[in-house]
């Protein structure tokens, strides 16, 4: 399958990129050119995605309907500045997200979500996919069925994870004061050894978990 490329002229600063469709992957990357958004499409049936521009909006989304005789997995590469704003809407399929300086909105059923670097808020909702997030400056949301959360680094100032049965793993810079409201009923909670690390009046971070089964690690750096 050959892809089929398009490419898009940007005049501001705020690009947005938004792209819906049912399986496969999507795979973001900071494009080489500040100006340029190019979206790559690899299917089988590549005339089923319309791929347009609405003042700085790139959009990419699946027009045809479901259908059990049809194959809709994809391979959507798209090079964009890294102050593009993201959101994605997929059913079954995995997104990677190398950097981004805008915010980033993310849908799924089972995919998985996988973040470089995130400047700004983070919000995920999957069913069963896993979200994980190398470095968080920004906020992050996070809500699922069966889905684990990591974060390698979390930087921001407020983390909300909401989740059935999912597992949590939290990495923050050591030193760190953080107001913890963790409720689940089955689950555990882990913290660093050093309890220093949470105490004092001064707190720098918000994390709260809610889970019925889910485990909620929280670690230094």
């Amino acid at each position: 399958m050959t892809p089929v490329n398009h490419r898009f002229l940007i005049s501001g600063d705020s690009p947005e990129l938004e792209v819906s469709f049912p399986s496969g992957t999507l795979r973001i990357e900071e494009s080489q050119e500040t100006n340029m958004i190019i979206v790559d499409i690899e299917s089988k049936h590549p005339e089923y995605f319309e791929v347009g521009q609405v003042g700085d909006v790139v959009l990419v989304s699946y027009t045809k309907g479901s259908s059990r005789f049809i194959d809709t997995k994809a391979v959507i590469n798209v090079s964009a500045p890294t102050t593009a704003s993201v959101k994605t809407k997929v059913a079954s399929g995995d997104v990677h997200v190398g950097a981004v300086d805008g915010d980033l909105k993310a849908n799924s059923a089972s995919g998985d979500l996988r973040v470089g670097t995130a400047e700004k808020t983070v919000t995920a909702r999957t069913a069963s996919g896993d979200v994980s997030i190398g470095v968080a400056k920004g906020n992050v949301s996070s809500k699922s069925a069966s889905g684990d959360l990591t974060v390698d680094s979390f930087a921001g100032r407020q983390l909300e994870v909401k989740t059935v049965s999912g597992d949590s793993r939290i990495t923050v810079p050591a030193g760190t004061r953080a107001n913890i409201n963790a409720r689940n009923l089955s689950g555990s909670v882990h913290l660093p050894d050093g309890p220093s690390d949470f105490e004092g009046e001064r707190t720098d971070r918000d994390i709260t978990f809610k889970s019925v089964s889910g485990d909620l690690h929280i670690s230094t750096s």
